[in-house]
């Protein structure tokens, strides 16, 4: 990814915005360890140190979990914070051959700590076969009353 990135326009004419003149840090390969436990805590501490340093974490790549680290970081420093998921499916099992912390588990880690009231959500995952969203997907109507419950102060 890094290398292909060196191929792209820096000039938006769209945003009046060059690319050279953002002030982007590069943190490189985080490294993994030889559990994900380990892994998550490791960049646990990586993630704490960039958002307490004024960086907003942007991650390309990688294995799904990894997200989690910065989402948590975050959450501390900008309690307000949305998560955006962009894949096939939503990663919302409890916990996946036997790993919690497995890459099919991130989104409900993350909806854990960005959302009071998980069971609600969840619940309303698994009954919205009754939704009036015709032609919708669970996973496209949990994400948008997800949306509209991330937005409320409630």
């Amino acid at each position: 990814m890094r290398a292909a990135s060196y191929n792209f326009e820096t000039y938006s004419s769209f945003f009046d915005v060059d690319l050279t003149d953002v002030r982007i840090y590069d943190a490189g390969d985080l490294e993994v360890t030889a559990t994900i436990d380990g892994t998550l805590e490791s960049i646990s501490v990586h993630a704490e140190k960039y958002v307490r340093d004024g960086k907003i974490p942007m991650m390309l790549g990688g294995e799904h979990s990894l997200t989690f680290p910065f989402v948590n970081a975050c959450k501390q420093k900008y309690p307000d914070i949305g998560f955006v998921v962009l894949d096939a499916h939503m990663d919302l099992r409890e916990e996946y051959n036997g790993e919690k912390n497995s890459h099919a588990c991130i989104s409900r880690h993350i909806m854990r700590i960005l959302l009071k009231n998980m069971h609600q959500w969840v619940s309303e995952a698994a009954n919205v076969k009754n939704t009036n969203m015709p032609g919708r997907t669970i996973s496209e109507c949990f994400l948008l009353r997800m949306s509209f419950q991330m937005g409320s102060k409630e």
